[in-house]
């Protein structure tokens, strides 16, 4: 496994961690990416963070508080 795939799998596991933290459902999917994922980034990828990013700021202008807290716990 390369380095950017290790550091896709730690990206997607924080994203997943705070949707949980903050109830938010975003449809994580497994990524399949097949090229080296060289910038641990892929467009699957980044469109799931765009929605986290989304229902994220949906919630702030709800005026309800976002929670991130613990999750480089998953880091170690």
């Amino acid at each position: 496994m390369n380095y950017g795939t290790i550091k896709c799998k730690t990206l997607q596991q924080i994203r997943i961690k705070i949707a949980e933290l903050n109830g938010l459902n975003v449809d994580n999917k497994v990524c399949s990416f097949a090229d080296d994922c060289i910038t641990g980034t892929c467009p699957m990828c980044e469109n799931e963070l765009q929605r986290l990013e989304e229902a994220i700021n949906q919630k702030i202008e709800k005026g309800e508080k976002v929670f991130v807290e613990d999750i480089f716990e998953i880091c170690k």
